[in-house]
């Protein structure tokens, strides 16, 4: 295939006669003494070789329009290497060409087929799809593989994939040289047309990053499908156009083509269609195809259009001169090219240096793949392969010892009379912008549509209209007057940053109130077909809702919790604090009892024998013994009275108690627990939230919480506070402010929240408010604005004193002690019908209810007393003696009574 047998020759003639079909199949035209020539030269390396080096190509020859240039360019470098002597002088190259179909399991399948074969060097895959699936392969055998055209920002990395390397600049390169064009030309807003695959995402993911690192803001996307490449329909065209009318709405003047060569022509046909074609529009295409593989229709309207390219274009004439091939050349096949060529180079140096291509057989594993062969030493050799440099035909060629890409400049190009030429070049390795694009000086200036030699202006870089925004009303976020009228009947810190907004960027904004939910407000916004392209609502960013809407960046950071019934907490404050664990009739009931003891007091303890009477004040005083427990145990000495004694000090000791746990509790009750802490506490409870709110979707989906119920904010407190539901969840701010102003609800503190979402503005899909507001959102926070104004919204005093109440405490009313208090009437009760049955038919019992003869009883104590008197010297006892009934009662000293008083059984004085 590589070399111009006779009937290439004559195949050669008819090309330069018609140079179409020439084009055709890439032919290289050489003159038989050359062809002759170069086949000597094959022959007698090969004769004279030491050894055969199989090296295998793995194209997707059959599925992308380039497959077979590559082919043929691999086999140009193959024959090219053969036929110098001063490269690989006793070593024969031998190619083994696989047409991987841009399939992964074929690709892989060619792989193992090649290595079973001995191949010591492959160059591909052509495709990243490929290529990762086929790395590993490459791990396990220590076979080099050199991917010509796969871009894939993963494959750079070498620590991941050693033994693949990627000859073609990364998607990341890519994308960062665009974005740095862009900020040459002070270009601030731009569009994007990309396709709608795998591939499209992932370059449009790099280039999202690299914008957004460089405060370049992408206004829309238009994401297009992949179309025929042979049949081309004007339905596409119109469906493309209308996917792209947002673009000419928004005024984006700057766009990036980011789809497939064969794609380019629906997007510039539909463009032209939408008028988008001339001097007020900048087109900036990623495509590697040469202009003469293009439509030559589709050329015309690339006129003044820029690109992107990995090799200069004077590199691929000179190469196409050089090999007198008649073909389009793309800067795929000089890849491909130049793949051949350093691994050739680096086995060269490989052999020099005493190194073999010796191989060992791998043993067979449960995998199912078959013997393979392992290269030795092909750690050696990938290390030679990535300190190879040279200059090749895709320019200067050399490997980074940091990141394991190729050092690789990327050139600017600009279509110029239906060809693309090098206007300018852009290296990743300058410390400025300025450094690392290099335009005018030796390159010729940029033609512009329209022939114009004046570079366009980024004319969506200012925003002048009126923004329709619709406003969720949701206190603390947004509050209504119904006083006002127009916008000034909203307020509040959403509103703020609308203001501070409208200020910075220079537009108008009409507002109007939105009565639904938060879901049917972000459908309302999706709507292409209604003026309201801005939502002004605390509506958290979800990747459902950000499928139908763009999103701003977050305003605040919502934290989700709890609203829970408030503990009723009776206040233990102020002078009179003391008193608040009893209600005031148990008071009241207390001192009724007091003086109530007096007196039964009175009536059971008078009827002794040597005290007929007790005094009013005695009575109150042995009443106050008896509550605080200073009372003598003779203090009471009847059955009956001792009985009521039992029960009172029961019932005051209960009392006390309750006292004292109260009180207490009053001191402490901030420091208790709470009882319900998070989510999982609330497990098959009732359950309330927003209706039509993100929320609800969390909380049906924790397992165990069933019991959701969704209903109007306003309804939230009302419902916790009957207990129709255990809690309602909604974010921290929201719920704080309802239990600011409502004591019968509160939050726990922020310790417990569970949840953090991001609050944003919505705003219909592809707007240009998106970026220009996202740009000021930022610059707030970054100058502490936003900051600032959260402290003044978000900061409020709350009308109740227990806004994070954690426990409940009551006082204690009549009814809780009430059975206590009735078993303490009955023995009370019983101790005065005891009085009067001993004072009816037992008047003379003896003291303390003994049984003992009253006179006995006097001599006993009379003996006691004087013993006692005997044993301490000048002690002086008082004590209350009965005496017998016919002599008057007497608080005497006893020591100071004579002894023959003692015994006089008439004396009437003391």
């Amino acid at each position: 295939m590589f070399l111009c047998v006779t009937s290439h020759s004559i195949l050669c003639c008819l090309a330069v006669l018609f140079s179409s079909w020439g084009r055709f199949h890439g032919v290289a035209c050489h003159s038989s003494s050359e062809v002759n020539t170069n086949r000597q030269r094959s022959e007698e390396k090969r004769r004279e070789a030491v050894e055969e080096v199989l090296v295998a190509s793995l194209i997707p020859i059959s599925s992308e329009p380039t497959g077979q240039l590559e082919k043929e360019a691999f086999l140009y470098a193959v024959r090219d290497i053969n036929t110098n002597p001063s490269i690989l002088p006793r070593h024969y190259i031998k190619p083994l060409v696989y047409d991987t179909k841009g399939d992964t399991w074929t690709g892989f399948q060619s792989a193992v087929d090649a290595i079973t074969k001995g191949a010591a060097m492959v160059v591909g895959p052509g495709m990243s799809n490929v290529a990762r699936v086929v790395s590993p392969l490459a791990t396990h055998t220590t076979v080099p593989f050199i991917t010509p055209t796969a871009p894939a920002q993963a494959l750079a990395f070498h620590e991941v994939h050693e033994f693949v390397l990627q000859l073609s600049p990364s998607d990341r390169l890519y994308s960062q040289g665009m974005v740095e064009i862009l900020l040459h030309f002070q270009w601030q807003h731009v569009g994007v047309v990309r396709s709608n695959d795998d591939y499209g995402r992932n370059n449009m993911r790099n280039l999202n990053t690299a914008a957004y690192e460089n405060n370049i803001q992408i206004v829309y996307t238009v994401e297009i499908p992949s179309f025929s490449t042979t049949d081309r329909k004007q339905s596409d065209i119109d469906m493309v156009a209308g996917m792209m009318y947002q673009l000419k709405y928004l005024q984006a003047r700057i766009i990036i083509v980011d789809v497939l060569d064969h794609d380019l022509y629906v997007v510039f046909y539909a463009a032209a269609k939408l008028g988008m074609i001339g001097a007020d529009y900048v087109w900036i295409v990623s495509s590697e195809s040469p202009a003469d593989i293009l439509d030559p229709q589709l050329v015309n309207l690339m006129e003044g259009s820029l690109g992107v390219s990995s090799a200069p274009p004077d590199k691929a004439k000179e190469w196409k001169t050089e090999h007198n091939v008649t073909s389009t050349v793309s800067v795929y096949q000089l890849y491909t090219y130049d793949s051949v060529w350093l691994l050739a180079r680096a086995l060269d140096s490989f052999i020099r240096d005493g190194h073999t291509l010796k191989t060992m057989t791998l043993a067979a594993d449960s995998s199912g793949l078959p013997s393979l062969q392992r290269l030795v030493e092909g750690h050696v050799l990938v290390d030679y392969i990535r300190n190879v440099s040279f200059e090749g035909v895709s320019g200067h060629i050399k490997f980074s010892n940091v990141t394991g890409e190729r050092l690789k400049s990327l050139h600017i190009v600009n279509m110029v009379n239906g060809s693309f030429e090098t206007v300018g070049q852009w290296t990743p390795y300058g410390q400025t912008v300025s450094s690392r694009v290099s335009m005018g000086g030796d390159y010729p200036p940029v033609t512009w549509p329209g022939g114009s030699t004046t570079e366009p202006l980024d004319r969506a870089s200012s925003i002048h209209q009126t923004v329709h925004a619709m406003v969720m009303v949701t206190e603390p976020f947004v509050f209504f007057s119904e006083e006002k009228t127009g916008n000034k009947r909203f307020s509040g810190y959403l509103i703020d940053i609308l203001q501070e907004l409208k200020e910075r960027i220079g537009f108008e904004y009409r507002l109007e109130k939105w009565n639904g939910t938060y879901n049917d407000l972000v459908e309302f916004i999706a709507a292409s077909d209604n003026p309201f392209t801005l939502a002004v609502a605390d509506i958290i960013i979800t990747s459902d809702r950000w499928k139908i809407v763009d999103f701003t960046i977050s305003t605040h950071l919502a934290t989700m919790t709890m609203l829970l019934k408030a503990p009723k907490v009776a206040s233990a404050s102020g002078m009179w604090g003391f008193l608040a664990p009893f209600h005031y009739s148990v008071w009241l009931v207390l001192l009724s009892f007091f003086f109530f003891s007096a007196l039964i007091l009175k009536l059971t303890e008078a009827h002794r024998k040597y005290h007929p009477t007790l005094k009013a004040g005695e009575c109150l005083w042995m009443s106050f013994s008896v509550f605080f427990g200073t009372h003598k145990d003779d203090a009471v000495s009847s059955i009956h009275g001792r009985g009521w004694l039992i029960v009172t000090l029961m019932t005051l000791m209960v009392i006390n108690a309750a006292y004292t746990a109260v009180l207490t509790t009053f001191l402490l009750s901030k420091e208790l627990q709470l009882t319900v802490t998070e989510i999982q506490d609330l497990l098959n409870e009732p359950v309330g939230t927003i209706e039509a709110s993100h929320n609800v979707r969390y909380l049906k989906n924790i397992e165990g919480l069933r019991h959701v119920l969704e209903m109007p904010l306003d309804q939230a407190s009302e419902t916790v506070v009957a207990d129709r539901i255990k809690a309602f969840v909604s974010s921290r701010l929201t719920l704080e402010y309802i239990a600011a102003h409502n004591c019968s609800v509160h939050v726990p503190s922020s310790d417990y929240d569970f949840r953090r979402e991001n609050i944003a503005f919505p705003v219909q899909k592809g707007s240009v408010m998106t970026a220009a507001m996202n740009r000021h959102i930022q610059d707030m926070w970054d100058s502490n604005y936003l900051s600032q104004l959260y402290k003044r919204h978000f900061i409020w005093s709350s009308q109740c004193d227990k806004l994070y109440a954690t426990t409940e405490v009551d006082t204690i009313d009549l009814g809780e002690v009430a059975g206590i208090f009735l078993v303490l009437a009955i023995v009370t009760v019983l101790a005065i019908v005891g009085h009067f049955v001993t004072k009816r038919w037992f008047p003379n019992a003896g003291g303390w209810c003994t049984g003992e003869d009253p006179d006995e009883y006097y001599e006993r104590m009379k003996q006691e007393q004087e013993e006692s008197k005997g044993g301490s010297g000048s002690q002086y006892i008082l004590e209350v003696i009965e005496k017998p009934p016919n002599t008057n009662d007497c608080l005497t000293p006893i020591g100071d009574i004579p002894q023959q008083q003692l015994h006089g059984a008439n004396q009437t004085s003391c």
